[in-house]
């Protein structure tokens, strides 16, 4: 009777019962199902507040750049450079960030940005919050522009035409503008100048800082090609100084020092002073 017992269908079907996991009351899935909500409710809480903290941060006027401080050492006009930051902060990253936000400006492509176009010994940006970004610039030295065949060249120390400059960047330029009146056609990455009428004109420049001369205050220079072994001073009263490269420097110099000295030459009545003949000072 007992083995009949176990291994009847009633017995089997209590024990299956008995295995089987029981029921949860109603209120047990009323708290299951309030952790689940409370649980949605606080990660879109969180979605939320990030959203509008990374927009307030991201998209606020008070934190988009407005005052650009620039100084230092370069020859490009302030508008030029202005230009290219503005255009630098005009665009976006990943399409929807953008680049004129105090948080978000990449001084990283803001300095590759100018290295495209300049030749830079020194660039540093300094950020000051909340709208505000400081950049000192040092450029290369012995830069210049040439102007040839109607169009400007940045000229660097080698004399290779760099790229060519906007001429109504002509008047605010801070480093030397040497007019070549045999107006040579010239191609980016050429060889526009010889290296020793740079060395020339640059030595020129330092010399006559050095001197202080009131008088003679550098407008341009002029070339009557590029192959010549002579410069062509023009100064901001008009009249001229020549010098050739085959003479030392200092030579030349001397020679106007002591003309100038001597009371020999009266600088507002001249149209030149040649400097091109060893021991001479020739004057009209």
């Amino acid at each position: 009777m007992k083995k009949l017992f176990k291994t009847s269908i009633y017995y089997r079907s209590r024990k299956l019962a008995a295995n089987l996991p029981k029921s949860k009351r109603s209120h047990q899935y009323s708290i299951e199902d309030a952790k689940r909500l409370q649980k949605k409710v606080t990660w879109i809480s969180i979605i939320l507040i990030t959203t509008f903290f990374a927009g307030f941060l991201f998209y606020s006027s008070y934190f988009k750049i407005e005052i650009i401080n620039i100084e230092g050492n370069y020859g490009a006009a302030d508008r030029e450079v202005l230009n290219l930051i503005a255009n630098t902060l005009d665009k976006n990253k990943a399409l929807i960030l953008p680049q004129d936000n105090y948080f978000l400006l990449s001084k990283k492509y803001l300095k590759k940005e100018f290295q495209k176009i300049y030749l830079l010994s020194e660039l540093e940006i300094v950020k000051d919050f909340p709208s505000t970004i400081n950049i000192t610039i040092s450029e290369k030295t012995g830069q210049s522009i040439l102007i040839s065949n109607e169009q400007m060249y940045l000229i660097d120390p080698s004399g290779e035409a760099v790229r060519v400059i906007p001429a109504n960047n002509l008047n605010e330029s801070k480093i030397s503008v040497i007019y070549d009146l045999s107006n040579t056609p010239i191609e980016v990455g050429q060889n526009a100048l010889e290296l020793k009428t740079l060395e020339l004109i640059n030595s020129i420049q330092i010399s006559l800082r050095e001197l202080n001369l009131s008088l003679i205050e550098i407008d341009y220079f002029k070339i009557d090609s590029p192959k010549v072994n002579y410069v062509k001073l023009v100064t901001k009263k008009g009249f001229e100084i020549h010098f050739n490269t085959l003479l030392p420097l200092e030579k030349q110099i001397y020679k106007l020092q002591k003309s100038l000295e001597a009371g020999k030459i009266d600088l507002n009545k001249i149209l030149y002073i040649n400097l091109r003949i060893s021991d001479q000072v020739i004057y009209k």
